[in-house]
């Protein structure tokens, strides 16, 4: 299982400037044949969606159901399991 990780905490540009904390939307995509998982301190649960398939190159349409996700923070944070082939969006 391919893991990767996301802190929230990082400085951007030379101004030092900070971002204490995240809002809004997630989408991690995993691209591999094998399940990942997506490491993060984040405190904060996430609900959204799940599209995945058997393949890589699988033809989706929008009339396609799509499977809800979600997950809550755990000691470490928040951490998102994702199945092969797969993208999920999720808002916190």
């Amino acid at each position: 299982m391919k893991a990767f990780d996301v802190r929230h905490d990082a400085h951007l540009g030379d101004g030092g400037r900070h971002f204490p904390s995240v809002t809004g939307v997630l989408a991690p995509v995993n691209l591999h044949p094998d399940p990942a998982r997506v490491a993060t301190n984040l405190t904060a649960a996430a609900k959204g969606q799940m599209l995945t398939a058997v393949a890589m190159d699988t033809h989706h349409s929008f009339q396609q159901a799509l499977a809800p996700f979600s997950a809550k923070p755990g000691p470490q944070g928040l951490v998102l399991e994702l199945l092969p082939n797969s993208v999920v969006v999720v808002g916190m």
